[in-house]
């Protein structure tokens, strides 16, 4: 679950605000609000992203004997420099996606932060990261640049399966299975970042099985 107390009082961002802010850089990606949601943003992730950071490396190394899931410790004097770009790269993912939320479905706070979780990850691979670890694509146009290239040219064996089975998925199927199975997250936490309460398991559940059977269908036309 994604918690929000114990946040100091100027990191803090309003509800209302926060669906504001995410509305007008929807409506106008390169206008002056940008700057603003920026400014506003940035000091709850930096400070999500130190508070997070060890309990997220545990979360990743849960799946034991998955290659892969591997996220090295943060050394005590990279802690700020990786919460600065953990914020910055949430940042642009966050205003990316602002088109895709869904102020009726989930908490706008949390849909933001949801993209510290990913960009957390990928920051503390690509500082630490062994060699050939792989990044796992979160955004909208690179899993569907995987789909059709790994059509065309896939990758090998189970690899291939798993771009292409994710490459059917919409953006929040796609997400609430990278969140369980490649981060190990449980569901009460999956609905708090989807759906904006940690209430709706079964509906996470509901969504996993969908996406599921789709990965699944999408598997076997590749073997076919």
């Amino acid at each position: 679950m994604i918690r929000m107390d114990g946040a100091p009082e100027d990191c803090r961002v309003h509800p209302a605000l926060a669906a504001s802010l995410l509305k007008a850089v929807a409506l106008d990606p390169a206008g002056p609000t940008v700057q603003v949601f920026d400014r506003v943003f940035y000091p709850l992730l930096v400070w999500f992203s130190r508070k997070r950071a060890p309990h997220l490396a545990r979360r990743i190394l849960r799946p034991a004997g998955q290659q892969g899931l591997y996220v090295p410790g943060v050394l005590s004097c990279d802690v700020d420099a990786i919460a600065h770009d953990t914020a910055v790269e949430s940042l642009r993912r966050a205003r990316k996606g602002a088109h895709r939320f869904d102020p009726t479905k989930g908490d706008p706070i949390a849909w933001v932060v949801r993209n510290a979780i990913f960009a957390y990850v990928d920051i503390v691979r690509k500082e630490y990261g062994r060699q050939g670890l792989r990044h796992v694509p979160t955004e909208e146009a690179d899993i569907e640049a995987l789909g059709t290239q790994n059509q065309t040219h896939p990758s090998d064996g189970a690899v291939a399966q798993v771009e292409v089975g994710l490459a059917a998925l919409d953006s929040r199927e796609r997400n609430a299975i990278i969140l369980h199975y490649h981060y190990g997250f449980e569901y009460d936490e999956i609905s708090e970042m989807l759906f904006g309460s940690a209430s709706e398991t079964k509906r996470v559940g509901r969504l996993l099985e969908k996406a599921r059977a789709k990965m699944l269908a999408s598997s076997q036309e590749l073997r076919a």
